[in-house]
């Protein structure tokens, strides 16, 4: 089971690290997918990917909220962690992209036009999902981390 995210397929202002490595992930589920099936011959083992938009987690907290939760629903954690058990219990593989109407929208959102992602961005106002606000409170939590590893003499500066 990987996890990767929405920001997988659309890239987020103020995300840059977080939307590449979500990238990296899939791409690694895909090789692995890949490589089990036709290098290694083992069609048997299965593979799954949740890629969900917006989580109700620390990270997903600090993000704005959008006005119309109809089409940018912050996804209950729990709910989240749900479907991936029915996934892993369910023996065959899946790339579970969630909400629901997401599935259809972004897995192909890097093929249409850039007019068309645009759109899809204007939208969703993806530009105003991460605020100077959120940034605080993230770089309070990092802060926290930080102070923990430097307390067990695990800092790397």
């Amino acid at each position: 089971m990987t996890t990767a995210s929405s920001a997988s397929y659309a890239a987020i202002p103020q995300l840059s690290e977080y939307s590449c490595s979500k990238a990296a992930v899939l791409a690694l589920h895909e090789t692995l997918n890949g490589e089990l099936r036709h290098r290694y011959n083992a069609p048997r083992v299965r593979t799954s990917v949740v890629c969900p938009t917006k989580v109700s987690t620390q990270m997903g907290d600090a993000m704005k909220e959008q006005e119309n939760q109809f089409l940018s629903p912050t996804l209950d954690a729990g709910w989240l962690a749900d479907q991936m058990v029915r996934i892993i219990e369910s023996g065959l593989s899946d790339h579970l992209v969630t909400p629901h109407f997401a599935h259809m929208l972004l897995p192909n959102l890097r093929s249409l036009p850039d007019y068309f992602r645009w759109l899809v961005a204007t939208v969703g106002k993806t530009h105003e999902t991460i605020t100077d606000a959120g940034n605080a409170i993230q770089a309070k939590t990092y802060k926290f981390v930080d102070q923990l590893d430097k307390a067990h003499g695990l800092s790397s500066s």
